[in-house]
């Protein structure tokens, strides 16, 4: 998994977060989040029993499927 995608996790922040926008990068945009998304569909797959996918396989769904 990316740096990127390892956040804040664990960790307690001293004041609470004042949240002013929420941003949705749903066709790469901003961020290619393929990699991390592929990561987290092979570990649940892996889970269930399933082979995994290739990145190309991963980006074939999302925005463009709605």
């Amino acid at each position: 998994m990316s740096q990127a995608g390892l956040g804040s996790a664990g960790r307690s922040l001293s004041r609470p977060l004042s949240v002013r926008a929420v941003l949705f990068d749903l066709d790469g945009t901003l961020v290619d989040s393929a990699p991390d998304l592929t990561f987290a569909a092979n570990k649940m797959l892996s889970a269930l029993g399933y082979p995994p996918v290739n990145c190309s396989q991963v980006k074939g769904f999302g925005a463009v499927m709605v």
